[in-house]
């Protein structure tokens, strides 16, 4: 090495400049090739990855944004739903809790429900009314009092055929006459999937019927 180095310094200015040239562009391609290339490669790959975990966290982002929008919007129809419920119920147990509403709020005014009577519940395509005939006594400002608190239950509660009678009976401070108040009141329910197919079902083959009949 020593007598490359010494052959080197024998030579002219200009040779011993090209040599010198020549071993330092010798050294830096191996340094480019041994350490510069693969720096580069790593710096590469690691921008690599960085944009992939910058995409996939844009991705995952979006998703969670997806995610609390479809929560929200499931929770806002889950509202919804439980206020429709206390408007219209889906199960039969509805006539009793109305009855139940009907005898507080009639203890409240002073009207008195001498008899009660359920009648046949009357399905339609998507909700059933139940109805009651209602027999009670009273005076007018209790009665009125009465048909005004029940227009103010959020449940669906119809009134009709309201039948006012005077009687002998007068209240307490005998300023008032009494009335025999008779009325119906009818209360609604959504029918449950299974009722619904059920009722399908059994209306398909009298269409079929009517069909049959008309050719």
């Amino acid at each position: 090495m020593a007598s490359a180095f010494d052959s080197i310094e024998r030579m002219p200015v200009w040779q011993r400049l090209v040599a010198w040239l020549v071993i330092a562009a010798a050294i830096g391609a191996v340094w480019y090739f041994l350490f510069y290339v693969d720096a580069v490669d790593v710096r590469d790959g690691a921008e690599q990855g960085l944009a992939k975990a910058a995409a996939e966290l844009d991705r995952l982002e979006k998703k969670k944004a997806n995610f609390l929008e479809e929560q929200r919007q499931h929770e806002e129809r889950e509202a919804k739903f439980r206020e429709t419920m206390e408007v219209l119920p889906m199960n039969a147990s509805t006539v009793d809790n109305l009855m139940a509403t009907f005898q507080q709020k009639a203890r409240q005014v002073g009207l008195s429900f001498d008899r009660w009577e359920n009648g046949t519940e009357q399905r339609q395509e998507f909700y059933a009314r139940l109805p009651i005939k209602v027999e009670s006594s009273g005076t007018w400002a209790q009665a009125g009092e009465f048909f005004r608190q029940v227009s103010e239950l959020r449940q669906i509660v119809s009134v009709e055929n309201i039948s006012l009678l005077g009687t002998d009976r007068r209240d307490a401070d005998e300023e008032h006459p009494g009335l025999q108040v008779v009325f119906e009141a009818a209360t609604y329910r959504f029918l449950s999937e299974e009722e619904r197919s059920s009722a399908a079902t059994s209306a398909a083959p009298s269409r079929r019927e009517r069909k049959g009949a008309g050719k």
